[in-house]
């Protein structure tokens, strides 16, 4: 017996995943529980267990594709199916009352009641039903009634159906060719006719290869050129589900929630001094640091690590310190979380950091690593840039942006001091608050930044408060 499995709905509105790695080959003996797939949602990296043990009879998808609830990403033969099936007709005549009678049955009044047929030796109930039943030449009308014969019958249905009893969706005008989901996906893509390929598959099925040959073909005969819009040559490029969550999460930002940007910039000379006297292999990055000194901050300024319910007019204040990291990847940008930040040091956070983006860039994270964030970070200054003026991630009311610090000639020197003007060379960092004013005033901004700062040009004041 052949058992398909399908992609099962996930919950939290999944209703397609990324096909990102495919564990197993076809002929493989795997047993019930084991991994056989990983796969990326816009939530995150899984990995999919089989439903079934047994020999991988066909694998339906690649690498790369997209396959949506419902979909059968292989099937798994069961070889003691058989078995059972025979057994299935011995359990049917038991149900049926064609059992062996027990030895201590009374075996000559048994027979006597079948040899009976008179009335007097049934019930009511029994007479009744008797009566009811059709004739055997009713029954034989029954059967010629209909517009086609039983052998016609089965003869339509095996058009619809292959040796495993698969609907096969080859009859119907829709679906005139049988294709495995991932051979539809690239058939579309590349503007392939599943009608005119010669299926290589099992049961007649298109197969992948079979659709990236005529493909290959294609694309040679194309000699490269690319679609075109009105004014030149362009190029699509399905975009990942991670990208497209950010695009819809960060839609619904901008619409749904008033932004405001607050900007300031804060003197680290003295605490990137500190860092460079220490060792190079245990010298903490900025954003551990920053981290502990948000949390500090966000402890007396509750609203920066709440939830705005518009529909209820409340605003939930969280007792939690989940500070989120936007990290980038090569597949878009995601939000891992740094559980209780409140309770870890700066160097412990720093480890955390690097180890999430690690999982990050091995597509390892799973939803516990990017659920239950109440405030976010985002750290653009390794890749450049004095500022920036991020979205909040929604349902949290602010985000802080860090831009590239910098060695700027600073004045140090009063207006009114005697002399010419001190000028120091000094490191600034630029800081940039976007929050929610529907729940967060201009003001509360002001002094939530300005906290912040005082904790970053005082390395003591910054490691006494956290």
């Amino acid at each position: 017996m052949k058992n398909e499995f399908k992609l099962q709905d996930p919950g939290e509105g999944i209703h397609e995943v990324e096909i990102l790695e495919i564990m197993v080959s076809e002929g493989d003996e795997i047993s019930e529980g084991q991994e056989v797939m990983a796969v990326e949602s816009d939530k995150a990296a899984i990995e999919l267990p089989s439903p079934f043990a047994g020999k991988v009879a066909e694998i339906r998808v690649g690498q790369g594709d997209t396959a949506s609830v419902g979909d059968v990403l292989m099937v798994v033969e069961d070889e003691d199916a058989p078995q059972k099936a025979e057994a299935a007709p011995q359990e049917e005549k038991r149900a049926d009352g064609e059992h062996d009678a027990p030895e201590d049955q009374d075996a000559e009044g048994a027979t006597e009641a079948e040899e009976d047929p008179s009335p007097e030796g049934r019930t009511e109930e029994e007479a009744r039903e008797a009566d009811d039943a059709p004739s055997e030449e009713e029954q034989d009308a029954d059967k010629g009634g209909s517009d086609e014969t039983g052998e016609e019958a089965r003869d339509s249905d095996d058009d619809r159906r292959d040796a495993e009893g698969r609907d096969t969706g080859g009859a119907s005008e829709e679906s005139p060719v049988r294709a495995a989901p991932a051979a539809r996906k690239l058939a579309r893509e590349k503007g392939v006719e599943l009608a005119d390929l010669k299926p290589s598959g099992k049961d007649g099925q298109v197969t992948l290869e079979d659709v990236q040959e005529a493909g290959g073909a294609e694309d040679a005969q194309a000699e490269g050129k690319a679609d075109r819009d009105d004014f030149g040559p362009v190029e699509r490029r399905r975009i990942s589900a991670i990208r497209a969550a950010t695009a819809r999460a960060m839609t619904r930002s901008w619409t749904e929630i008033p932004h405001v940007t607050h900007e300031d910039a804060a003197d680290i000379t003295e605490l990137e001094l500190w860092r460079r006297r220490q060792p190079q292999e245990d010298r903490l990055s900025l954003t551990p640091i920053i981290a502990k000194a948000v949390v500090a901050v966000l402890k007396r300024h509750p609203r920066f690590n709440a939830v705005y319910d518009g529909d209820a007019d409340e605003i939930v204040l969280r007792k939690y310190w989940n500070i989120a990291i936007a990290t980038a990847t090569d597949r878009g940008l995601v939000t891992p979380v740094l559980k209780d930040a409140d309770r870890k040091s700066a160097r412990d956070l720093g480890q955390e950091i690097v180890a999430l983006a690690k999982k990050a860039k091995d597509q390892k994270l799973g939803k516990s690593d990017l659920a239950g964030g109440s405030f976010t970070i985002t750290n653009v200054g390794a890749f450049g840039g004095r500022g920036l003026a991020p979205l909040i991630n929604p349902p949290q009311t602010a985000i802080l942006g860090v831009g590239r610090a910098r060695i700027e000639a600073v004045v140090t020197s009063d207006l009114d001091a005697d002399g010419p003007p001190i000028i120091e060379p000094r490191m600034i960092l630029p800081l940039a608050l976007s929050f929610d004013h529907r729940a967060i005033d201009g003001a509360d901004a002001a002094r939530f930044v300005n906290e912040i700062v005082g904790l970053l040009r005082d390395p003591v004041s910054l490691a006494l408060e956290t």
